[in-house]
């Protein structure tokens, strides 16, 4: 188990770059669209700190196993440092750890390498599209490339160049320019040693390369157009060509430019294309060799796609040239500069650029801050907004820390822990999902008791309200953090396809709210309530929300009562007639109820056996037909213990054994029974004693008694947990993760699950912001996955 910090969860640290997008906020100054990225990589060099940090273990919160279900289915700029708000983060621990902890990271916009610790071995993920992850096909976890041991890595924008334990160098990717040193313009898939010399330190910029090799000269190669390789021509260099006869201690290569500092004096050189002035030399003119940007001596320095950042080694002081037309340079405006401005008065012993974002490290207390581009959610700091002063991420520690183009990965000090953040859309943040989750991830560690999953949001109930994140229902505001709705306590909740109904727990009366066009919310009209109105002054014990029709049970009798749309029958009292308030259903007394897309299910009080009615073209009534029933019809004769309505199938747990019964509509094996065909009667799923069930669109996922999940169905958007997004259905239930649960929901796309401990867990598709992480990307730190 390992409880982290989210407000440290807005990291911004780097050790390579990419360049990216423009910030659609930005006014007058606008940043390049194009990608770039430092990529810078160091080797054992007396100039650079090692990782010292103790091994650890990595777990990403769940293997293979469990969930739980619920009874219900169905831009502005700041003045000063600010601080990001703290909350725990927890992501728990499986029976068996794997060591998977990290020395080094290196980031481009689209994908991520890290260097394990324990053996040198390399790892790449997320987008493939250029060879960039040196193995064929992509992947959204770390996968190995080979043995190693590797020494440091830099990821450019179309290539990665790393160096082993011998300082050989090596490269891999697309190679239109030379950028890969081979001598050729000849793309690979997998690392290519790239001459005999030995090297000390590589940077990876756009589509070139520079590296200082172990007599300290520096070599560039690759694309040239701009001069960024700094041998005086506009000519691509395929193998490795020197620049002069001085000895470099860094080099940083960015966006067609490239900036190094020289071992002598600590003096800064920039070179190549001077778009905004990014060569801080004062003008605006394309530089074919070095040009010293001014006397002063200088500690660190790195290069994004349009802006440059370096430290002063006389007082550690931070300055920043370039664009700024989203606050890169730090300095609280958006005017961009061609000579060094400075952040702040502020000491620092570390920076980070990608793209149009800044991150350095302060040295009075050791953490990290970012500013620049925040689209989405690299900054770390909780938001989407750009910031044009430094921004604390939060109070973690790192020792690694790359910046991509929209995305940043860091490794902890304290265990070597890699987390990730940011744009997700290719899988580079490596926790195993892209921008929809296709596992389950930790929304909240707070205590929740219920969770409902609708169409397209989620409402989740604790001791103090209900909450509701996603789109709206027409009534509820639209977030993608879970907002609280009504306050109080509540009994239980449940959502139809897009109205809610809860009973109050002081007074059982029974409340509903959102759309109401066919009077599903039972108080005499069809008005919409913004707010939750009251049904009618009767005690109730249990309500269900179909997809247009309401069912409940009262205290005092246990009658049930539906209303609402009844165009198949679905009211249950013999007509097919709309009714804006409760109706009767019949003389029973009943147990449980489950209210789907045009049909309804039930258990009897008396005998606990099971009934259905309403729409039937399916055969979800479970008799043996598919003819509409208009009043209850007796499913068999067995004795039941719960039942959940789908779209159009039906799940039930039998009373006598715990087994698993489903039938209906069968299209993406939402029944479960290994096949693909409709069932007219019940047929059983899987084996051994199951405790809950819930149905969503065309998937189902169940709780055993030994609280581990199951699910099966459509996958098409990783709603069944077991991930990857869109893989091939599951006809039978497939284990969902390592850890045990009290509640599930899934809908018709996204699932959400309450774990035993009552932290809240949602996975599926996030299009609209359902499962409540904030976007559907990551603004704070997720843990990288196991490969």
């Amino acid at each position: 188990m390992k409880n982290l910090i989210l407000g440290f969860v807005s990291v911004c640290f780097l050790i390579s770059c990419s360049s990216g997008n423009n910030d659609e906020n930005d006014s007058a100054v606008t940043d390049s669209d194009e990608i770039a990225s430092d990529g810078d990589i160091i080797s054992d060099e007396p100039d650079e700190s090692d990782d010292e940090s103790t091994d650890s273990i990595i777990d990403d919160g769940l293997s293979d196993e469990a969930l739980t279900e619920p009874d219900e289915t169905a831009d502005e700029e700041t003045d000063e440092f600010s601080d990001s708000t703290d909350e725990d983060f927890d992501d728990s621990d499986s029976e068996e750890h794997v060591e998977f902890t990290f020395s080094k990271v290196s980031v481009s916009q689209l994908f991520s390498c890290g260097i394990r610790k324990a053996d040198g071995t390399l790892f790449c993920w997320g987008s493939n599209d250029n060879s960039t992850l040196g193995y064929s096909g992509d992947s959204n976890v770390p996968k190995q490339i080979d043995d190693g041991p590797w020494i440091s890595i830099a990821a450019g924008s179309t290539h990665v160049c790393g160096l082993k334990a011998d300082n050989y160098l090596y490269c891999w990717g697309a190679d239109s320019s030379g950028q890969l040193g081979n001598g050729e313009n000849g793309s690979s898939y997998i690392p290519e040693k790239i001459g005999e010399d030995t090297w000390i330190q590589i940077s990876a910029g756009y589509d070139h390369t520079c590296g200082i090799k172990s007599d300290n000269k520096l070599y560039c190669w690759g694309r040239n157009d701009s001069g960024e390789v700094g041998d005086g021509t506009t000519s691509d260099q395929k193998s490795p060509v020197k620049i002069g006869d001085d000895e470099w201690k860094s080099i940083s290569a960015g966006y067609w430019f490239t900036c190094g500092i020289k071992k002598a004096d600590s003096s800064l050189y920039c070179w190549g294309e001077n778009y905004y002035g990014k060569l801080g030399d004062g003008t605006t003119e394309i530089r074919l060799i070095p040009a010293k940007v001014n006397d002063d001596a200088w500690l660190k320095v790195d290069t994004g796609s349009d802006h440059t950042c370096a430290i002063r080694s006389t007082d550690n002081i931070m300055f920043c040239w370039g664009i700024n037309g989203n606050g890169q340079l730090g300095n609280g405006t958006f005017t961009e500069s061609n000579i060094p401005a400075k952040v702040s008065d502020d000491e620092w012993t570390d920076l980070f650029i990608a793209n149009s974002t800044t991150c350095a490290i302060r040295s009075s207390d050791g953490l990290l801050y970012c500013w620049g581009n925040n689209t989405f959610g690299q900054l770390s700091d909780g938001t989407t907004v750009k910031s044009n002063i430094p921004v604390k991420t939060g109070d973690e520690i790192w020792s690694e820390i790359s910046v991509g183009g929209f995305h940043t990965c860091a490794v902890t000090e304290s265990d070597s822990i890699l987390y990730c953040w940011g744009s997700n859309s290719e899988g580079q943040l490596g926790n195993g999902v892209t921008a929809d989750k296709n596992i389950p991830e930790l929304i909240s560690s707070d205590e929740w008791t219920d969770v409902i999953s609708g169409m397209w949001n989620t409402y989740g109930l604790k001791n103090d309200g209900i909450y509701s994140w996603g789109q709206t229902d027409e009534v509820v505001e639209s977030a993608r953090h879970p907002l609280k709705i009504e306050d109080g306590a509540w009994a239980v909740i449940s959502s139809g396809d897009s109205h809610l109904c809860g009973i109050r727990s002081s007074d059982s009366i029974l409340f509903c709210r959102g759309r109401n066009y066919n009077g599903q919310l039972g108080n005499g009209t069809k008005n919409n309530a913004e707010a939750f109105v009251k049904v009618n002054d009767d005690q109730w014990n249990t309500v269900s929300a179909g997809n247009s029709h309401t069912c409940g049970i009262k205290t005092a009798d246990s009658s049930l009562y539906c209303w609402g749309g009844n165009y198949a029958g679905q009211l249950g009292n013999g007509t097919t007639d709309t009714a804006t308030s409760p109706v009767k259903v019949n003389e029973d007394t009943w147990s449980a109820v489950s209210a789907g897309d045009g049909f309804t299910c039930a258990l009897k009080s008396t005998d606990k056996t099971l009934y259905c009615w309403g729409y039937n073209s399916y055969g979800q009534i479970g008799t043996g037909t598919t003819e509409n029933q208009t009043v209850p019809a007796k499913v068999n004769d067995d004795e039941w213990s719960s039942v959940r309505t789908g779209f159009t199938h039906v799940c039930g747990i039998k009373k006598a054994d715990s087994s698993l019964y489903c039938w209906g509509g069968n299209v993406l094996n939402q029944i479960g029974d290994g096949t693909y065909d409709t069932r007219l009667a019940p047929v059983k799923v899987g084996s051994g004693a199951w405790s809950s069930i819930s149905t969503g669109r065309y998937s189902t996922c169940g709780i055993k008694s030994d609280n581990k999940l199951f699910c099966w169905g459509d996958t098409s958007y990783g709603q069944l947990g077991i991930g990857p997004v869109g893989s091939n259905d599951t006809t039978v239930p497939v284990s969902v993760g390592g850890k045990t649960w009290k509640k599930v929901s899934i809908a018709s796309s996204h699932a959400c699950a309450i774990e035993s401990d009552s932290s809240l867990y949602c996975w599926g598709r996030n299009s609209s912001g359902e499962l409540g992480d904030g976007t559907a990307w990551s603004e704070e730190p997720v843990l990288v996955a196991e490969p």
